[in-house]
C-alpha cells in the first residue's frame, strides 16, 4: 500500500522470483489506461444498511489465501480471534478485468474466471466465516498506486461507459458479488488517481450491488474527507470504515487527528518480525487509545503463524479490555482412546472466560451445542469404537478466542450384561469420602463423577442381589490427578462374603489419561454373591479414587 510498500516489494517478489520460492502475490502494475471525462451523476435510490464497527480487529491477506498452504492459513485466520479479512487486492486494467495481485484472473466480461486459476478459493472465503470462526465480515481491495493503475482505469471506464448494468465494472464486481457471497465490502486504496467524481460513482455502483464501501487512506486527507461526506450524503451508511495507514509512508498519521466523513477510523499497523512486534503494535495503539475502537494489522502474509498474538495486541492495545485465553487441558486427552461411552468432557478454562461456546461432533467440524458457563459437558451415551471430534471456544465481553480442535476415541462397549446395574449394594472399606464423591457414585454410570478416599489402599464391593458367574469388569479413570489411579489389586469373589476367592490380579496398571475405561477379562464359571475389588495400592500418594466400576457376566 504506499509506493514506498510497491517499490520494495516489487524488489523483494523480482527476488523471489529467482530463487523460485515466493510467497506473497505479484504486485505488478496494470496496464496503462486512457484518462476520459469524469462521470458526475448517480439517480439512483438503494438503501444501504451500515454495519456494526465496534471491536474491529482486522488484516489484509493476499496469496496466502489461494495458494500453496491455503488451508493452513484459513484455519489460523477462522481460530486467530479477527472479525474482519480483507483480501489483497484486485487490479482493474483498461478493459475493467479484474486481476488478484496481477496473479490471478478473477473477472472478465461480467464472469467469474478465478476457478480456471485457483479453483479453491471461493470456498476457502466462504470457509472463513464458517463456524467456529471469529470471522464476521470480509472486505477485498481495490489498489491504485500509480497514474496508470485501477483508479485511473475506474475513471476512464466510468467516463466511456457508466455504471450502469450494462457497463463492465458493473457486470464484473456482479460477477464476483454472486460467485463469492461473502466478499460484504469494497475497501479502496487509492494512492496516486484522487479524482473525487469517478471515485464516488465507482462507491454508489458498489452500493447498488450490496457491498459496503470502505477507505485505506495514508495522505490526502482533505480528499478522503471531501469524497467521503459527499458518498455518504448520498447513500447513508455506505462508506462505514476508514482503515488508516500509521505505517511507512504514513507513519506519522494519528487516527485520533483525521476526520474523514465522521466515520470510524481503525488504525494499521505493519506486523512482523522486519517490522512490529505484537507487544511493539499493543504499546502503539495504546498512544491512541482513547479515540479507538479497533485496529488492523499489515500484512497477514508477512505474520503467518502469530495472527492471534496481534489480534491480542489489539484488543488490548485500544483498551477494549482482554479477550479470553484459549481453552486447556482437556479430559479426555486430545487423542486418547479407549474413553468411556459415558464420558464428560472438562476443561481448564481460558483466562478471563465468563462463558464457553461447546462444539461436538463426529466431524471435523464439530457442531455448536451451545453457550455455556461451566467447564464441563456430558454428552449423554456415545457410541461405541467411534471417534468424536470437540472443540471449546472462550468467550467474553471483548471478544471469542477459538479454541484448538481435540478428538478422542470411544472403546468398546463390553458383551453381555453389567451387574451392577441391576438391583444390588455396593459399599467400601472406608466411608472418609468427600460430599459428592462417596460410594455410589462408583456406579452411577456417570464419569463426571467419581468415588473417593483418603487411602492409598483398600475395598470396594458390590453385591447383588441375585448371584451370577462374572467374567470380566472395567474400570474407569476420574477427571483429574492420575497419581490416585489405582495401581495394584485383585478382584475376589465369595458367598459369604467372609471366604474369598481371588478371580483376577492386576498389577503396575496405569492409566493414559482421564475418564479412560479399561477392561479386564477371566474365566470363571462360579456365581457369586459378592465381588470385591481389593486395590493395595495407587500411582502414589495417600488418596484413591475411581470414575466407574463394571461388573460383567455372560
Amino acid at each position: 500500500m504506499k509506493k514506498q510498500h510497491y517499490v520494495m516489494t516489487m524488489i523483494i517478489a523480482f527476488l523471489c522470483m529467482i530463487m523460485n520460492s515466493c510467497t506473497d502475490e505479484s504486485l505488478a502494475p496494470e496496464r496503462t489506461s486512457s484518462i476520459g471525462n469524469d462521470a458526475l451523476r448517480d439517480t439512483r435510490d438503494v438503501s444501504v444498511q451500515p454495519l456494526a464497527t465496534a471491536n474491529v480487529r482486522g488484516t489484509f491477506a493476499g496469496g496466502p489465501l489461494y495458494k500453496s498452504g491455503y488451508a493452513a492459513n484459513i484455519t489460523e485466520l477462522r481460530n486467530s480471534g479477527l472479525t474482519t479479512v480483507i483480501i489483497w487486492t484486485i487490479h482493474i486494467d483498461a478493459s475493467g478485468n479484474l486481476n488478484l495481485n496481477a496473479e490471478f484472473p478473477i473477472c472478465s466480461s461480467g464472469t467469474y474466471t478465478g476457478n480456471s486459476t485457483y479453483p479453491n478459493f471461493p470456498a476457502s472465503v466462504a470457509l472463513l466465516k464458517t463456524a467456529p470462526t471469529s470471522i464476521d465480515r470480509i472486505e477485498i481491495c481495490v489498489l491504485g498506486y500509480n497514474a496508470t493503475g485501477s483508479f485511473a482505469s475506474i475513471k476512464s471506464l466510468i467516463a466511456s461507459q457508466g455504471t450502469g448494468t450494462t457497463s463492465i465494472l458493473y457486470r464484473n464486481f456482479n460477477a464476483l458479488k454472486q460467485a463469492i457471497p461473502q466478499i460484504t465490502a469494497v475497501n479502496f486504496d487509492d494512492e496516486a488517481t484522487y479524482d473525487n467524481a469517478s471515485s464516488k460513482a465507482f462507491a454508489l455502483m458498489l452500493g447498488d450491488l450490496g457491498y459496503q464501501v470502505t477507505m485505506c487512506p495514508y495522505t490526502n486527507s482533505s480528499y478522503w474527507n471531501t469524497l467521503v461526506s459527499q458518498i455518504n450524503t448520498t447513500r447513508p451508511g455506505l462508506v462505514d470504515r476508514i482503515y488508516l495507514q500509521c505505517y511507512a509512508g504514513g507513519a506519522s498519521n494519528n487516527p485520533c487527528s483525521w476526520n474523514v466523513g465522521g466515520v470510524p477510523i481503525y488504525p494499521g499497523l505493519w506486523g512482523g518480525t522486519t517490522h512490529m512486534s505484537a507487544s511493539q503494535v499493543q504499546s502503539k495503539l495504546a498512544t491512541w487509545n482513547s479515540c479507538l475502537s479497533g485496529g488492523w494489522i499489515w500484512l497477514y502474509d508477512d505474520i503467518i503463524g502469530s495472527m492471534a498474538s496481534y489480534n491480542t495486541a489489539i484488543v488490548n492495545g485500544v483498551g477494549g479490555g482482554t479477550v479470553p485465553g484459549a481453552a486447556a487441558n482437556p479430559s479426555p486427552a486430545n487423542n486418547a482412546t479407549g474413553v468411556s461411552t459415558t464420558a464428560t468432557l472438562s476443561w481448564t478454562a481460558g483466562s478471563n472466560a465468563t462463558s464457553h461456546d461447546v462444539y461436538f461432533g463426529t466431524t471435523s467440524s464439530p457442531a455448536l451445542i451451545g453457550n455455556q458457563t461451566g467447564a464441563s459437558y456430558t454428552p449423554g451415551t456415545l457410541a461405541a469404537n467411534t471417534v468424536y471430534y470437540w472443540r471449546i471456544n472462550e468467550k467474553n465481553t471483548s471478544g471469542t478466542t477459538t479454541g484448538p480442535l481435540w478428538t478422542f476415541t470411544t472403546g468398546a462397549v463390553a458383551s453381555g450384561t453389567d451387574i451392577t446395574n441391576l438391583s444390588g449394594t455396593v459399599s467400601a472399606q472406608y466411608t472418609d469420602s468427600p460430599a459428592g464423591e462417596d460410594i455410589a457414585k462408583l456406579i452411577d454410570n456417570s464419569t463426571g463423577t467419581k468415588y473417593l478416599t483418603f487411602h492409598s489402599s483398600g475395598w470396594v464391593q458390590f453385591r447383588p442381589a441375585t448371584g451370577a458367574a462374572v467374567v470380566k469388569y472395567t474400570i474407569t479413570s476420574a477427571n483429574d490427578s492420575p497419581e490416585r489411579d489405582p495401581k495394584n489389586w485383585t478382584l475376589q469373589g465369595s458367598n459369604n462374603g467372609t471366604s474369598w476367592t481371588t478371580l483376577n490380579t492386576q498389577t503396575n496398571q496405569t492409566f493414559a489419561s482421564r475418564f479412560l475405561t479399561k477392561t479386564y477379562t477371566f474365566s470363571n464359571t462360579t456365581s457369586y454373591t459378592y465381588y470385591r475389588l481389593n486395590v493395595s495400592a495407587v500411582g502414589s500418594g495417600t488418596i484413591m479414587q475411581m470414575a466407574e466400576w463394571e461388573l460383567w457376566k455372560n
